[in-house]
C-alpha cells in the first residue's frame, strides 16, 4: 500500500536500514553474517516499498576499528559489493557518517567501493558532534563542491598576492571565511 501511494503521488522513497549493533566489516564472522542478512531484508524491504535509494551506517567507527585497519575495510567492501549485486540497478546506497572525526573514513570507503550507485549521505549533526573538521572541508573532500556549487570549485589553485593573502590561493582563502 505505501508503494503504491508513493507511485500515485510521484514521491521517491528513501529507507533507512537497520544500524543497532550491526556493523558492515565486523572482525567476528557471526556479526558480520547477521549484519549482512539484516543489510539483504532492507534491500528486499526496499524494493517492495519501491525505494529508490536506502541509507547505510557505513560502519566506521573510530572508537572499535582502528585506521584504516585494511581486514575490516576489506570484509566492508565485500559488504557492499554483495549487497549491491543483489539489488535493481535503479536503487542507490548512501553511507552515512556517524562518528568520523574526518571525512577521510567515509571518502576511503566510497572510493574503494568504486560504484556510483554508492553515495554519501553526510549528515552535519553527527559532524557537529563528532569532528573539529571544518564544514567547508568535509564538503570538499566528499566531493559536494564539485558537485553543488562548481563556482566554488574553479577557486582552487586561484593563485593570489602572496604578501596580501599569506594562507594561500583563493579556495584556501574563501574556507578561512566560511569557517
Amino acid at each position: 500500500r505505501i508503494a503504491a501511494v508513493g507511485l500515485d503521488h510521484r514521491f521517491d522513497f528513501t529507507l533507512h536500514a537497520p544500524f543497532m549493533n550491526l556493523d558492515a566489516g565486523a572482525d567476528d564472522p557471526e556479526v558480520l553474517r547477521v549484519t549482512r542478512r539484516r543489510y539483504r531484508q532492507a534491500v528486499e524491504i526496499a524494493v517492495r516499498l519501491k525505494a529508490v535509494s536506502i541509507v547505510f551506517h557505513s560502519g566506521y567507527d573510530p572508537f572499535t576499528v582502528e585506521k584504516f585497519e585494511p581486514g575490516w575495510l576489506d570484509r566492508a567492501v565485500e559488504t557492499w559489493d554483495g549487497l549491491l549485486a543483489a539489488a535493481p540497478e535503479w536503487m542507490t546506497f548512501c553511507l552515512e557518517n556517524i562518528r568520523d572525526r574526518s571525512p577521510e573514513p567515509l571518502a576511503f570507503i566510497l572510493e574503494r567501493i568504486g560504484s556510483p550507485r554508492v553515495k554519501a549521505c553526510w549528515d552535519f549533526g553527527h559532524c557537529n558532534l563528532f569532528s573539529r573538521v571544518p564544514f567547508a572541508a568535509w564538503a570538499d573532500r566528499l566531493g559536494v563542491v564539485d558537485r553543488l556549487f562548481p563556482e566554488l570549485a574553479a577557486l582552487k589553485g586561484c593563485l593570489q598576492d602572496p604578501e596580501w593573502h599569506p594562507e594561500g590561493d583563493v579556495w584556501v582563502h574563501t574556507l578561512l571565511c566560511l569557517d
